[in-house]
């Protein structure tokens, strides 16, 4: 009976030491798998720090482009309204050329018929206005300051058509005076940069005739 007993005790115990030894395995199981996941979990904190970085800078970016953008619309808005005032003020001076060359044209057919030199002198400054005209045409769609430059142009050109009828005007006094008339104005037009002051000396006028003045300065031009 006793003997029975003892084995069936040193049965209990040893059950009891594979329960135990399973129940250990189980805990290092269990620790092994929860030491895997702290690893797993430091990784993927690391991963959501730099996805979080990543969309920091990446708002940043979006904030300098919408300020880029915001002063690329303010840059179009600034154009399209100093295109608008160049185009008015290209209208305008169209205008002036328009009538200033069908005045000059009229001159002209006054000057043929009289036989005085502003007639010369109309056809040589009609045909810098029109040059000047072309040159603004293809100015117009370069930059604002290039346009707004061949706009004066045109102003200058219509001034020297100007100048052309006052000359005309000139001509019912003595033809000397209708010849200084027609050189000033060829002269005081000055479109190239080519004429100066001195052609206007007294020395000159002495020595050389209006129309022989005019002559040279048309073939200069």
């Amino acid at each position: 009976m006793l003997q029975r007993l003892q084995a069936d005790g040193e049965a209990a115990a040893r059950g009891a030491r594979l329960r135990a030894e399973e129940f250990a395995a189980f805990i290092d199981e269990q620790i092994s798998e929860l030491e895997q996941l702290a690893t797993e979990s430091a990784r993927l904190q690391a991963e959501v720090k730099e996805l979080n970085a990543k969309t920091e800078r990446n708002l940043q970016e979006v904030q300098v482009l919408l300020e880029e953008d915001k002063a690329v619309d303010a840059e179009l808005e600034r154009v399209a309204a100093a295109k608008k005032k160049v185009e008015l003020r290209l209208q305008a001076a169209e205008r002036k050329l328009q009538a200033a060359r069908q005045g000059a044209g009229g001159e002209a057919a006054s000057g043929a018929a009289t036989g005085t030199v502003e007639t010369d002198a109309a056809a040589a400054t009609t045909a810098a206005i029109e040059r000047a005209a072309a040159a603004t045409t293809t100015a117009a769609v370069e930059t604002e300051r290039e346009a707004e430059a061949a706009a004066a142009a045109i102003e200058r050109a219509a001034a020297a058509a100007a100048a052309i009828e006052r000359a005309a005007a000139a001509a019912k006094g003595t033809s000397e005076e209708c010849s200084d008339a027609a050189v000033e104005c060829i002269c005081t037009s000055n479109l190239g940069g080519v004429f100066h002051s001195y052609m206007f000396s007294e020395s000159v006028r002495r020595t050389s005739s209006p129309r022989s003045l005019l002559r040279y300065l048309l073939s200069t031009t």
